[in-house]
């Protein structure tokens, strides 16, 4: 009788490596989708997270008759710096015992105010972001820079104006509510949310807006792939950390400070450094940033938006008509 021959359990070589081989396309194909999904998921909570902070802030102003400050600084100097709008509206996204430890006669870099400054806020972080673990960063400027204290990133800022050039003082004002030597408050180049104490600037309301809620941004994104200390800081109220403007320049849509600043004087209304350092940008795929506007919806704008439809949407009164966006 002949032996049948029978095979070995398992695989051969070649057959493990064809399936390793199947397995990894499958992979790379699927990668993709989950990115997409994981992503698509970021901006869902970005999202409402800047609808959150909209509320909150006509809360604010639906108990209070007013929006907040941007940041509330003296007429002593810019170092005499104290609340700002994330610190106002604390009570509104559910962070009533974080508000009380806040001392408002205090400035910011004082001893007293580090639970608040260190806080970490879900809210006021975007999950696309791209400031790492938002470990505590000295700012790198301002008077948190000189005084070498900590403060938390985070992913929002307020938009407090327009700006064209800092460099003249006629029709292209340079609207810097922190600097109170470049600035007569003009409101046709305000914002909602700006410094107040100094040039006799003082808080905004609805009624104030109009160029209509629906058309006036309130507050958006900006976060860097590099230089950390130039990210956003939450309870910092150095208007350049939590405030931004809106400027007729494309880097400042650039979520790169470094190569913003390497376009320094080669773009129109160049205002050097500054520009970047009063910026607007995200990490979405989309390569749009969302912003939250004054009746409390959530758009997402493209970078490639026309400039000058960018900054009229960022004025609480410059009596533009602004079309689709």
């Amino acid at each position: 009788m002949s032996q049948r021959r029978t095979r070995p359990a398992g695989f051969t070589l070649i057959e493990l490596l064809v399936v390793i081989a199947i397995i990894g396309i499958l992979v790379a194909l699927l990668l993709p989708a989950v990115q997409k999904v994981r992503e698509a998921a970021n901006r869902t909570v970005c999202t409402n997270n800047l609808k959150q902070m909209g509320l909150a802030l006509l809360n604010y102003h639906n108990t209070n008759r007013v929006f907040p400050p941007g940041a509330v600084a003296s007429p002593a100097g810019p170092a005499s710096g104290y609340a700002n709008w994330a610190i106002y509206i604390l009570p509104y996204i559910e962070q009533d015992a974080l508000y009380r430890l806040y001392h408002f006669e205090k400035i910011n870099t004082d001893p007293l105010q580090k639970p608040v400054r260190e806080a970490l806020i879900k809210t006021y972080i975007c999950p696309s972001d791209n400031t790492g673990d938002f470990g505590l960063e000295v700012p790198d400027s301002g008077y948190g820079a000189d005084a070498k204290v900590k403060y938390r990133p985070s992913s929002y800022r307020a938009v407090e104006g327009k700006t064209l050039n800092r460099n003249t003082n006629d029709q292209n004002k340079w609207f810097d509510s922190q600097l109170s030597g470049e600035s007569n408050g003009d409101k046709t180049f305000r914002g909602v949310l700006h410094v107040v104490g100094i040039n006799d600037l003082t808080v905004e309301r609805l009624s104030d807006i109009f160029d209509g809620a629906s058309n006036t941004m309130m507050v958006g994104e900006y976060s860097t792939r590099d230089h950390d200390n130039r990210d956003t800081f939450w309870a910092y109220s150095w208007n350049q950390y939590t405030m931004s403007s809106a400027m007729p320049q494309a880097r400042t849509l650039m979520n790169d400070y470094n190569a913003c600043l390497a376009l320094k004087g080669k773009q129109p209304f160049d205002s050097g450094d500054n520009a970047c350092k009063r910026a607007f940008a995200s990490f979405h795929t989309n390569g749009a940033i969302n912003f939250v506007f004054c009746d409390g919806s959530v758009h997402a704008i493209a970078t490639n938006i026309d400039l000058n439809t960018f900054t009229a949407l960022a004025t609480i009164a410059g009596g533009e008509v602004v079309g689709g966006y």
